[in-house]
């Protein structure tokens, strides 16, 4: 193992892990949303995925549909699944690309950009338990739910489809805390 803290935290380990890899679920199927609305769903699904950048292919697939969700009165269900995609993207980034350290019994991570490169830096690690992470995981799956239901909107435009009860979105992480840790 690289890192033994996904050792010391099997549990949490794979929930990020299920986090990290279902974003590109998400990722897929709002494009998917993005090329029903536009009728020519693999060709849009297609052409998204030719942009690399997760977040300019959020910004494309909402410029692209918005005028379609408007007439469909599906404006505040989709600026919601934007919404909900663009807070799933940010939980996966942070942890795509932290670095994890355990001390203390908890788990911790940071990001390279937070690293304090001096020799007497203190490092900015944020906290995360079991319970949040199956908070953050739970709203990944509500947002599964929106863009489920905005795709049988399309798919079934006759059949009442309930919209998935809101959910707020949980923090990112807990607070930050300073240590000496040299990871």
């Amino acid at each position: 193992m690289i890192n033994p803290t996904h050792q010391a935290f099997p549990i949490e380990s794979n929930l990020i892990g299920l986090m990290v890899i279902g974003y590109s679920e998400l990722d897929i199927s709002l494009c998917f949303v993005g090329g029903l609305a536009l009728g020519e769903q693999f060709a849009v699904l297609d052409a998204l995925h030719a942009i690399d950048n997760e977040g300019t292919r959020l910004d494309v697939v909402s410029r692209l549909v918005r005028h379609v969700m408007v007439a469909k009165g599906h404006e505040a269900k989709f600026a919601e699944a934007i919404g909900a995609m663009r807070y799933c993207k940010a939980v996966r980034n942070q942890y795509a690309h932290a670095q994890w350290v355990h001390m203390q019994g908890r788990m911790m991570f940071t990001n390279a950009r937070d690293i304090s490169w001096k020799p007497d830096g203190k490092m900015r690690w944020k906290l995360i338990d079991l319970a949040l992470l199956k908070t953050q995981e739970t709203y990944f799956e509500y947002t599964r739910k929106c863009l489920l239901w905005l795709e049988a909107s399309f798919k079934w435009p006759d059949r009442p489809i309930l919209w998935p009860e809101h959910m707020q979105q949980p923090p990112k992480h807990e607070a930050a805390q300073d240590d000496q840790h040299q990871g």
